[in-house]
């Protein structure tokens, strides 16, 4: 799942220019989120996963191939759950803010775990 992250980032920011870094810090609100996770030293839920390919989804430049071995999502979410739809794309990245801070308090409660 990371892997496939990442590797949408690097996909997304060599069709679009922009840098690693401000994707993240759009997406997760820290410029070094993404680089982290290609590191090692972080792990990402499964729907913080599906709102970050939400985000890159709703972002894509008109004409630029979506990588094929990750598949496109048709909607996006604005819940934790996936229950609701929008077709805003600030919905789900308010969404992916929203988890980020929530995996992060819930990581630094955990003694011992990386933040």
């Amino acid at each position: 799942m990371i892997e496939k992250l990442v590797g949408l980032a690097d996909a997304y920011c060599e069709v679009s220019g922009q840098s690693r870094s401000a994707a993240s810090k759009e997406i997760f609100q820290r410029g070094g989120h993404i680089d982290d996770l290609a590191a090692g030293n972080r792990d990402i839920a499964t729907g913080t996963f599906e709102r970050a390919l939400n985000w890159f989804s709703s972002r894509w430049p008109d004409g630029a191939a979506w990588p094929a071995d990750i598949a496109r999502p048709d909607k996006f979410t604005d819940d934790a759950s996936g229950a609701g739809t929008t077709s805003s794309p600030s919905a789900a990245a308010g969404s992916v803010q929203a988890c980020s801070a929530r995996e992060s308090a819930e990581q630094a409660a955990i003694p011992g775990e990386a933040a």
